[in-house]
């Protein structure tokens, strides 16, 4: 992982929990081997934790806080960092926020209706343009999309490029994230 994307604080968390893993298997193991149960017994509790600790890590660390500001409109939302959104601006290169049809029409009016039409929706907004995606499931499309110049997601601020999915995205998130944050 660390060869692959660099060093970073979830490829330390990652090694590390990876390693307590391995090490509590590890005594997991001689217990059984030695049928010592108290081995056995300590092994279990190290592997049982780990996996709750590590667990309720990562279900919280994937749903980050996401604040919008556009035409003096403020946008609170709940983004899933999805390791499987790998949108990104086909200028720039970089990663691509995408928000629900609800969170769309909330920050700039712009209707489900709208959004499911992008080449139509174009001249709606300035600073409109369009996003190609594929997603599992459907065909290859456009969205629309604009850059928000005031955004923070999670820890990260600054300008983003948002696009507007057109339709709803989960119940506990409203936005998707990849590479910010």
């Amino acid at each position: 992982y660390t060869v692959t994307f660099g060093l970073c604080r979830s490829a330390l968390r990652q090694g590390s929990v990876f390693l307590l893993l391995h090490f509590a298997a590890e005594g997991l193991g001689r217990g059984l081997g030695d049928r010592s149960p108290a081995t056995l017994a300590a092994g279990a509790l190290c592997v049982f934790a780990l996996c709750l600790l590590g667990a309720r890590g990562e279900i919280g660390s994937r749903l980050i806080p996401v604040e919008l500001h556009y035409g003096g409109k403020h946008l609170r939302l709940t983004a899933l960092r999805d390791t499987g959104h790998t949108l990104t601006d086909p200028v720039t290169g970089s990663s691509v926020l995408v928000v629900s049809a609800d969170a769309a029409q909330k920050l700039t009016g712009l209707t489900p209706g709208q959004l499911q039409r992008p080449v139509e929706t174009m001249g709606a907004l300035p600073g409109l343009r369009l996003i190609p995606y594929r997603a599992v499931g459907q065909e290859n499309g456009l969205m629309l999309a604009m850059r928000v110049q005031n955004a923070k997601i999670g820890p990260w601020q600054g300008s983003a490029l948002v696009a507007f999915a057109p339709a709803g995205l989960g119940e506990n998130y409203q936005a998707l994230t990849g590479g910010y944050a």
